[in-house]
């Protein structure tokens, strides 16, 4: 099952406009970050970059999977936020 931490790479690759700038900013090595959105790709059953130019970009498909992604980091952060307050 995809992960709220591999959503978080996808953002931080796209924000960071590829995987060496984003596993910098995440303080992992590139492969293990290459690795996870391997594993986000295989769960979700498409690819989500197309990795054909030296940029990369997102896919079709990872356009509106990235869109959604950046929704649910922000309700889980939400949901984080409020229950501290309840609590």
């Amino acid at each position: 099952m995809a992960t709220l931490k591999q959503f978080n790479y996808l953002i931080k690759i796209v924000e960071e406009g590829g995987f060496i700038a984003a596993s910098e900013k995440l303080f992992i090595a590139q492969s293990a970050l290459s690795r996870q959105i391997k594993l986000l790709e295989e769960e979700v059953g498409f690819e989500i970059f197309d990795r054909g130019d030296k940029k990369i970009k997102l896919t079709k498909a990872g356009q509106f999977f990235y869109g959604h992604a950046q929704q649910l980091l922000a309700k889980a952060a939400d949901l984080k936020s409020m229950t501290q307050r309840i609590s």
